[in-house]
């Protein structure tokens, strides 16, 4: 997948799925960040009750984060892939999202897209500035709850 870079360093936009907040496994995630100095933003929740009835829902959450280079950026992917190990109730999954300028009739977009553990396509869109309120709308209409 093409992951966006800029000349000042490089950055990598993905989407962490599972039992991010009963097993602490999103905390753990963001220290990782904050420890090694990255810069990084929580660009969209999808936080699902762990319920007996909703066992199965999963949270997500998409964050970008910045980097002096690739090199940090594939560390930032095998921590957290590394994390899910060490956390295995957390059912987490790291999924990295591509990046895509789009030209719409309101001016350019960034769409991000990929896919869920469960093989649901995901598709966002948010302003191409970073410095501007993101707000993600998902393109994906099927949010059914079971």
């Amino acid at each position: 997948e093409k992951i966006a870079t800029d000349p000042v360093g490089s950055s990598l936009t993905f989407m962490i799925e599972g039992h991010l907040f009963d097993t602490g496994f999103i905390n753990n995630a963001l220290d990782l960040l904050e420890v090694h100095g990255h810069d990084f933003k929580i660009l969209h929740w999808d936080v699902s009750p762990n319920r007996e009835v909703r066992s199965t829902s999963k949270s997500r959450a998409v964050i970008s984060v910045h980097a002096k280079n690739q090199g940090q950026l594939d560390n930032i992917v095998n921590g957290l892939e590394s994390l899910a190990i060490a956390i295995p109730k957390a059912q987490a999954k790291v999924h990295q999202l591509s990046e895509a300028i789009k030209q719409t009739r309101s001016g350019p977009v960034v769409q991000l897209r990929g896919t869920t553990s469960d093989g649901k396509p995901i598709s966002l869109v948010k302003p191409p500035t970073t410095d501007s309120t993101i707000n993600f709308v998902s393109s994906s209409s099927s949010s059914s709850s079971s």
